[in-house]
């Protein structure tokens, strides 16, 4: 799928099989949309049609230099997916708050949410040094390196981010009524558990062996779990149009 043109900018876009649309969100900073297609997008492929995407400033697309809180990417996706029916969600890290973002402001396009990982009660304020990512033994070539360093140091991702407005219970609770929620048990986004029982006790809450990675780290068993939550979303609201 070529680059795609919305709101002024150049995104990179790939969609892989032809069954319903499932979106798929990645992190900030050191994600793209290869965290969902190196795991588990291509075993959702031969049941859903995984919609990705590299958001602004990530991967191929392009590196405004700002624009980073998460209601200004939540209306990229917007922009991005406009030719597609209501579609489920799934969402890591950061990507979880756009996702939460797009479907507060567009409910009649998310049919519903999976977060896996989510940075609910966490402090967004990071002091990041490129450097010391490099040097955690991380799989990052040259080339990544280069480009985190640039997306930290030539735009404003890090002050936006930072400002994003906390993500209250009222926020957790206006989520889709379907809604599945991930954590990894060494992560320290686990703080979030209490929030999401907290404002939507009905939820499904999944703890996996892993950690923020956990979505690299135990693909096969978040894929069918993605699978089957995928399955009920639709049997219980199919696309008619």
């Amino acid at each position: 799928m070529p680059m795609v043109e919305a709101r002024g900018l150049r995104f990179n876009v790939r969609r892989l099989g032809d069954g319903p649309p499932v979106v798929m969100l990645h992190g900030l900073l050191t994600g793209s949309l290869a965290s969902w297609y190196l795991t588990c997008a291509p075993r959702l492929a031969p049941r859903w049609s995984p919609w990705l995407a590299d958001l602004r400033g990530h991967g191929r697309s392009d590196r405004p230099r700002d624009g980073y809180g998460a209601r200004n990417l939540a209306e990229d996706v917007a922009a991005l997916t406009a030719d597609l029916p209501p579609f489920p969600i799934v969402a890591h890290s950061y990507g979880c708050i756009v996702a939460c973002r797009l479907a507060a402001a567009h409910p009649q396009r998310v049919r519903g949410v999976a977060l896996v990982e989510p940075p609910f009660g966490l402090d967004l304020d990071v002091d990041l040094e490129v450097d010391d990512i490099a040097a955690t033994g991380r799989r990052m070539s040259p080339r990544l390196i280069a480009d985190l360093r640039a997306l930290v140091e030539d735009t404003d991702i890090l002050a936006e981010v930072a400002a994003e407005p906390p993500f209250t219970d009222d926020d957790v609770a206006a989520l889709p009524r379907d809604l599945l929620v991930v954590f990894g048990v060494r992560s320290p986004c686990r703080v979030g558990i209490d929030a999401v029982r907290r404002a939507r006790p009905t939820a499904s809450v999944v703890v996996l062996d892993g950690d923020h990675e956990v979505h690299t780290q135990d693909v096969d068993t978040l894929s069918a779990l993605l699978d089957a939550h995928l399955s009920s979303w639709h049997a219980a609201r199919p696309v008619t149009g």
